[in-house]
């Protein structure tokens, strides 16, 4: 199986430096967004908001976070339920298929790559945040790992379910730009859901991804106690098992009845 990924993931990368521009273009893109969201935010004069008093009050430090949080969340979950999807689009998933390489190799190794990238990402984060607008990130490190691994854990899970329910129903993409888009609004990425009309902040909590957000939040903060991390910590372990377990079978069943219908290589 190591072999195997490893092919995977050597293709991936002789795709991605064939298209170099394409490569650095996404990431200029990705720093302009941050630069945008930290100048928009900057145009109230004050760096340290009341409202973020709770996670060390310093807004660019909350910006931060939660990029780097979300960034990374969207890369397992993309990665996940994408794979299969790609396959299909360069029309390779058929072939694969009939070689005795499981379809969990190809989600894995699609994984790998997304956390890969993802970690590309977090770490030009991280340089601008630090060597630019001079954030200081203090808290408990071990515990915004393991908080950050059991999100990805939970995410994994989740594009397992799309990448199940894209092997039959096809083209389901757009259904996971618009949940990102939703959560995205809703779970505190870039601003806290106090500041969202009364009757829409309980929604922001009825999303796993809030946990993971706020979980890495509360982790990277000074002015939260154990316990509390620790509560974020049951609250994505149970999210993680439950995702990864329905999205196996899910996924599953998805390719179970391709195989029956006989449009497992339909795109």
């Amino acid at each position: 199986m190591l072999r195997k990924l490893y092919v995977f993931i050597k293709r991936d990368f002789l795709m991605l430096f064939t298209y170099k521009f394409a490569m650095v273009f996404s990431y200029v893109q990705m720093i302009m967004n941050l630069f945008l969201f930290v100048l928009f935010a900057g145009m109230f004069g004050e760096r340290m908001l009341s409202m973020l008093e709770p996670f060390g009050g310093d807004f660019i430090q909350y910006i931060l976070i939660g990029s780097i949080g979300w960034g990374y969340l969207w890369s397992a979950m993309g990665a996940a339920s994408g794979s299969i999807q790609q396959e299909m689009m360069r029309g390779t998933f058929e072939p694969i298929f009939l070689t005795p390489t499981s379809p969990f190799v190809i989600v894995m190794a699609y994984t790998i790559w997304g956390l890969f990238m993802g970690t590309i990402s977090m770490g030009i984060f991280l340089f601008f945040g630090l060597a630019v607008f001079n954030v200081e990130l203090t808290g408990d490190y071990f515990m915004a790992f393991v908080l950050m691994g059991l999100s990805i854990a939970m995410m994994i899970g989740f594009g397992l379910m799309v990448a199940g329910l894209n092997v039959f129903l096809k083209q389901v993409g757009a259904l996971v730009s618009v949940i990102q888009g939703i959560a995205m609004f809703l779970c505190g990425v870039y601003f806290p859901l106090e500041v969202l009309p009364e009757i829409i902040q309980p929604l922001g909590k009825v999303l796993p991804m809030y946990y993971s957000i706020m979980g890495l939040r509360v982790a990277l903060s000074d002015q939260v106690s154990s316990p509390v991390i620790m509560q974020y910590f049951w609250i994505l372990l149970v999210l993680a098992v439950v995702a990864l377990i329905l999205g196996a079978c899910l996924f599953r069943k998805g390719l179970d009845r391709a195989r029956r219908e006989g449009t497992l290589a339909y795109y």
